[in-house]
This record gives C-alpha cells, sequence and structure tokens, in this order.
C-alpha cells in the first residue's frame, strides 16, 4: 500500500525522504522504494528514526539517524533536504 502510494506522487517531489524505523532495518517496501528514486532520479534521503533506542551504521552520506522523540540530528536532516 505504502509504494502503491508513493509510486503516485512521485512525478511531482524534488526529493523524497524515507523514514526508517532505526530497530527493524530497511524493509523490502522500502528497497523496493529506493530503487525507484534511483531509477526516476530522484534525490533522496534515509531518515533512520528511533535512534535514541538502538544505535545506527549510516552507510552512504545521504542517510542519517535521528530521533523525532529527542530531536537528535533533525536540523541536520533539514539541511540534507536543502
Amino acid at each position: 500500500m505504502r509504494v502503491k502510494k508513493t509510486r503516485k506522487v512521485l512525478a511531482s517531489v524534488d526529493i523524497a525522504v524515507l523514514v526508517v524505523d532505526a530497530q527493524k532495518g530497511k524493509s523490502e517496501d522500502d528497497l523496493t522504494l529506493i530503487k525507484l528514486f534511483e531509477e526516476r532520479n530522484i534525490p533522496y534521503i534515509t531518515a533512520y528514526n528511533k535512534a535514541d533506542l538502538s544505535e545506527v551504521k549510516t552507510e552512504n552520506k545521504n542517510e542519517i539517524a535521528v530521533s523525532a522523540v529527542s530531536g537528535q540530528n533533525i536540523t541536520e536532516l533539514k539541511e540534507l533536504m536543502g
């Protein structure tokens, strides 16, 4: 369902922010969305939420660990979004 809805709005976005539960990691749906972003040349950021609950190792410059509860790296996320 989430992937289906995302496909509809991709034509009108400047950048995509994929929010991933840091405790669960990327799901198959997340990987499908990333593939879509890359196929359509849409810049994207992967934001690992709940970083206050578990350690997150980011792999790329477009990944960031954040916490909506504590505010950790929210300013940095906004800066990445430009």
